[in-house]
């Protein structure tokens, strides 16, 4: 008889033990799910006014944009009304100042490398790269090119490798037609077919769009392997000819995979983003409400604007209102477009504060949605 009890004493024991063990696991999956997501909020940084008027500061403007842009280290470089202006953490604000003038600053990439211009008595410019070794700035290097008589080359994007890409600009006598163009380190002009380049990524793959074709169809270029064009296929379910379609702006990720936008022509108010996978032959189409895309990390974070308001883009799919997540000391601000992002999270671009058009720049600060778990 004390067996039988001994018996139930124990297995009402476990039973209690597995009880327990099972609300522990609940609660764990529950703080997982609940608890341990995090908001990223941001300390605004005011960099000061642009003196550019806000469709030249845009990364959208595809003959030169004066946006700010920020590297993996967090060097930051803007242009003001003296000119260019890189920001370093360590070191602090440096200009560039050639024959008594100030250069302008295009681009930079995790080298340090700053990519510059210099307006010439003649209207062109003359291009540079302002590079950097244990933060001592070297005389910049005078880019040597030959592009075709009366034509003007503008730059706006450059790799870690030194690739540089951008548009080639012909005068008809009319407004210009554009090509995309590329330079490789220390070689030729490569001109590309009519339309404009949108990025270059680490491993030389350019990103462009094809003006000469009716929808401006996206491709992307190696000097090695030559294009790769987002070929005829069945994904744009809604619209039955290829010709009810306008594609816009292009991104081009780490992975050379491709973001962009477009719209059908009997909607043309309405912008929808697609992710091309050039290598692998996939299309999704995704609905992100309109949203211009200016700007994608290492991580997939995608940056932009929508309805004059500065967003950004996780990989969760929701976009964000960057004008929500800004300390309240900055809430005077009106965050008009996020130009760039870099792996850390730290986002660059301009905005409207007390009537003016100022550079900022947003430092994340990660706080937890709850800051105690109830056992």
């Amino acid at each position: 008889m004390k067996c039988m009890k001994s018996y139930y004493h124990i297995l009402f024991l476990v039973f209690i033990l597995a009880g327990f063990i099972s609300d522990l696991n609940a609660y764990s999956e529950y703080k997982k799910r609940h608890h341990d997501k995090r908001t990223v909020f941001y300390n605004l940084v005011d960099l000061g006014p642009a003196g550019r008027a806000p469709r030249l500061l845009s990364r959208h403007s595809t003959t030169i944009s004066f946006g700010p842009r920020i590297n993996n280290n967090g060097q930051v470089i803007f242009n003001d009304k003296k000119g260019g202006v890189i920001l370093d953490p360590a070191y602090g604000p440096d200009r560039l100042i050639m024959c008594h003038v100030s250069t302008t600053f295009h681009a930079i990439n995790d080298e340090g490398s700053v990519l510059a211009s210099l307006p010439q008595n003649c209207g062109k410019h003359e291009w540079m790269i302002w590079s950097e070794k244990n933060g001592c700035r070297r005389f910049p290097m005078i880019l040597s090119y030959d592009p075709p008589a009366g034509c003007e080359v503008y730059f706006n994007y450059f790799n870690n490798k030194g690739v540089l890409a951008g548009i080639l600009l012909v005068p008809t006598g009319g407004v210009p037609i554009s090509y995309a163009a590329v330079m490789q380190p220390c070689t030729k002009l490569d001109i590309l077919c009519e339309g404009a380049a949108w990025g270059v990524s680490d491993s030389g793959y350019v990103a462009a769009n094809n003006f000469a074709s009716e929808e401006h169809r996206p491709y992307i270029w190696h000097y090695k392997g030559g294009s790769i064009v987002l070929s005829d296929d069945n994904c744009m379910h809604t619209k039955p000819n290829k010709e009810d379609v306008q594609y816009v702006d292009m991104l081009i990720a780490y992975d050379d995979s491709i973001f962009g936008t477009f719209f059908y022509r009997d909607r043309p108010d309405y912008l929808y983003t697609y992710h091309w996978f050039p290598h692998e032959n996939k299309f999704e189409i995704l609905d992100l409400k309109n949203i211009r895309l200016s700007a994608i990390n290492g991580k997939g974070t995608i940056v932009g604007t929508l309805d004059n308001r500065a967003v950004m883009l996780q990989k969760d799919g929701v976009c964000r209102d960057l004008n929500h997540t800004i300390d309240k000391q900055s809430r005077h601000w009106t965050l008009l477009e996020a130009t760039d992002i870099n792996d850390q999270g730290q986002i660059v671009g301009f905005g409207s504060a007390n009537g003016e058009t100022r550079i900022f720049l947003l430092n994340p600060v990660e706080k937890p949605h709850l800051k105690t778990y109830r056992k």
